[in-house]
């Protein structure tokens, strides 16, 4: 059971109050690490600088980084740079040749982790001198320090930004310990926030019987074990039922891999269409490991559960926009530290974002 998951299943039995254990996995999370936390919401999406280039969000590049100067930062490592320009070849294959997110990590788009309660004045990040950015942890023990989104107290309960519609999420990063890159759809984490739980209601079951998603791009509990994942998670919030991928070939050990050197990480997601399916897949260096998983069209006259047999699992994402999170050592995790040298996003546009 990964850090996120846990972080997921515990904050939203503790907000909802659905059957959440304390110090430990709520109802129907087996193997869980221990509890959560619940939170205010963090600064704004800096405005400031030129448009976007290419169709991408206006200022996400603007500001400094989180505490100091810096520009987009150089991948190093076995990882090539991980600038702008030319998307990366899994990203150009899928026809995503629109950068609407990165490369540089700052504080107009990147924000300490503000939802579940969780204080974002704990969050421990540092500005070095090269432009990259050290997450040494605090806030949570679910890997969740940094986000694109934070938690407001009136609807659509988050700022910042969440992406829809498809693309390639990448990240460069060096890891020192426990670490992740990973998102959850904004719409049922700022509402489970918040108390309102209408955007996660699945259509036609009882009233807060949710449909929602959790996509772990790349996920480190132990420093040599590289896991990835996706999560429909479905029901009552606390539960803990949800339907994983199970066959996606995590954890993947790429050949020659140094984990503590850079390294660029990425999700694919190609939404599903009336004539097409959906697919996800997760990349190391430009090279596909695990498995590719697919579904149908989102239905949303469809029954729980959510299932791979029939192709409903994981549906629900095309419907949903994602809140990118990047989660460093937990609160018990003295001494860790996470490089994270670049973050990009790249989709075929904007247009099915949302900037709050």
């Amino acid at each position: 059971m990964n850090r996120s998951i846990v972080g997921w299943f515990v904050a939203f039995g503790a907000v909802a109050g659905c059957g959440a254990s304390s110090g430990g996995a709520p109802s129907g999370a087996p193997g869980a690490d221990s509890g959560t936390t619940q939170h205010d919401s963090g600064q704004g999406v800096g405005d400031a600088g030129a448009p976007a280039p290419e169709g991408g969000h206006a200022g996400q590049d603007a500001g400094t980084t989180l505490e100091g100067g810096g520009g987009p930062q150089d991948g190093g490592g076995t990882a090539k740079e991980g600038g702008s320009g030319s998307p990366p070849a899994p990203a150009a294959a899928a026809g995503y040749d629109v950068q609407t997110l990165g490369p540089a990590v700052t504080s107009s788009v990147w924000r300490p982790f503000s939802f579940f309660g969780t204080n974002p004045g704990s969050v421990v990040t540092t500005q070095n001198a090269d432009g990259s950015v050290s997450v040494v942890g605090g806030g949570d023990d679910y890997g969740a320090q940094l986000s694109t989104a934070s938690a407001t107290a009136t609807a659509p309960y988050f700022s910042g930004m969440a992406f829809g519609g498809g693309g390639y999420f990448e990240i460069t990063m060096a890891i020192g310990g426990p670490a992740s890159f990973w998102a959850n759809d904004v719409e049922t984490m700022a509402g489970v926030t918040a108390g309102d739980l209408a955007k996660s209601q699945w259509p036609g079951q009882a009233t807060g019987f949710g449909d929602w998603i959790e996509c772990d791009f790349a996920e480190f509990d132990t420093t040599g074990v590289y896991g990835f994942a996706m999560h429909n998670w479905y029901g009552v919030v606390g539960s803990g039922d949800g339907t994983s991928t199970l066959s996606s070939g995590s954890p993947a050990s790429p050949p020659g891999a140094v984990y503590t050197q850079s390294n660029r990480y990425g999700f694919l997601w190609v939404p599903a269409t009336s004539t097409q399916g959906g697919y996800a897949k997760w990349f190391f260096n430009d090279a596909q490991v695990g498995n590719t998983i697919t579904w149908k069209q989102y239905d949303p006259s469809a029954s729980p559960p959510p299932s791979e047999s029939d192709a409903t699992a994981y549906a629900v994402l095309d419907t949903r926009h994602l809140a990118l999170i990047l989660g460093g050592p937990g609160v018990n995790d003295a001494g860790v530290t996470n490089t994270v040298h670049a973050v990009s996003v790249w989709q075929a546009s904007a247009s099915n974002d949302l900037v709050q």
